[in-house]
């Protein structure tokens, strides 16, 4: 540090002495002041509860293991969603909001005169937090502890009733769903067993080798596979956008469905001169009529496949419609705060102590750099 710097910190320092007692009372006054005001603030409490998602609800009674056999998963009618996020929707909604307000009369509590600036008032004194472990803390304010730990509490079982409620709403217009498609698949069912009797009635029963029954039961099941996908597909999109991710998945699912079908129908050089579209062997190995019998009898195992998941995923889909179970998992309930959550006292006066010092210091400079340009006008 030179020469120059040293003498311009020591006129600083001289300049503060000079005036030390204006400093020690505006800071001292101002400091006391902030304290005071502190000391006036009321005392507002945080209560905290803490939840954590069951889980998904798809298969959760087991019914997911009655279609382990087949070489796909059910239709997924019943979608996983990421339940934090659900549950974080359900927390800031203004249907929950609106019945936390009217059970507490937070419109008189807070001495508000409509219900608008009294829902802002009650997300100012709420907050929820995401956790590393994924459950959601749920924090809220209040000048009374036991107050604070009550609408806390209030905020977790709110919230269970509207999941059940959405959820029962959801699986009602699954079940109303897959039952119009269940009675579809069944005129299906029924026309394709009626024409493979048809067929056997004017033909007679078609000797086939196991290879053939085999290629058959591989092409139904992908087939079935499509259409269960594409069904699911238009489902979502009547409520999803079609850029949303399980859109673009479904999409993606059925392109390569329809390419495995093809390389298994043609081969994977996309054509083969002896072959007929639909089965893994030769069509020197087939003569026409068992051609046809096989197009009969895949008709008939792609529209039973279809049946058995329906079946199921619409019984699942009652069970969902009337359970009333909890939703969710409380790990901690709320209980009054010991400590105050705010004011912050000792930062108050920190910072009005700081603040006054700066404002004091910046007076000084200004009064001292009038007085020298006032002396250097005079000269």
């Amino acid at each position: 540090m030179s020469n120059q710097e040293n003498s311009h910190w020591v006129d600083f320092f001289l300049l503060l002495k000079k005036w030390q007692r204006f400093l020690i009372i505006n800071v001292s006054a101002f400091t006391l002041l902030a304290l005071i005001i502190a000391l006036l603030l009321p005392k507002w409490y945080r209560a905290e509860a803490k939840i954590l998602s069951s889980g998904s609800e798809v298969g959760a009674l087991g019914l997911s293991s009655l279609i382990s056999d087949l070489p796909f998963e059910g239709l997924g009618l019943l979608p996983k969603t990421d339940e934090t996020l659900r549950y974080l929707a359900i927390l800031n909604s203004r249907t929950l909001m609106m019945g936390i307000i009217k059970q507490f009369d937070l419109q008189t509590r807070y001495d508000k005169p409509n219900w608008e600036k009294t829902l802002k008032e009650l997300q100012e004194n709420t907050n929820f937090d995401v956790n590393a472990d994924e459950s959601i803390s749920i924090y809220a304010l209040d000048k009374e502890p036991e107050f604070a730990a009550k609408m806390a509490n209030t905020f977790v079982q709110k919230l269970d009733s509207i999941n059940i409620a959405l959820r029962s709403e959801k699986a009602r217009n699954d079940r109303k769903f897959m039952q119009v498609r269940l009675d579809q698949n069944k005129q299906e069912l029924a026309q394709a067993e009626l024409n493979l009797k048809d067929f056997q009635e004017k033909y007679g029963v078609i000797e086939v080798t196991q290879q053939a029954r085999a290629a058959v039961q591989t092409i139904a099941e992908l087939e079935a596979q499509i259409l269960l996908t594409e069904t699911e597909l238009r489902y979502k999109s009547n409520y999803l956008a079609a850029s949303h991710q399980d859109i673009q998945n479904l999409t993606a699912e059925i392109k390569e469905l329809k390419r495995s079908l093809h390389e298994i129908q043609f081969g994977t050089d996309g054509a083969s001169s002896n072959s007929e579209p639909g089965f893994l062997i030769s069509g020197r190995d087939v003569p026409g009529l068992a051609m046809g019998y096989f197009r009969a009898l895949r008709d008939v195992e792609v529209q039973n496949i279809i049946y058995k998941i329906l079946t199921q995923q619409l019984e699942q889909a009652k069970i969902m419609e009337a359970k009333q179970t909890p939703t969710l998992q409380v790990l901690d309930w709320a209980i009054p705060p010991v400590y105050k959550n705010r004011p912050k006292r000792s930062l108050i006066v920190l910072g009005a102590l700081m603040f006054s010092a700066l404002i004091s210091i910046f007076y000084i400079l200004s009064v001292e750099k009038w007085r020298q340009l006032k002396a250097n006008l005079t000269n």
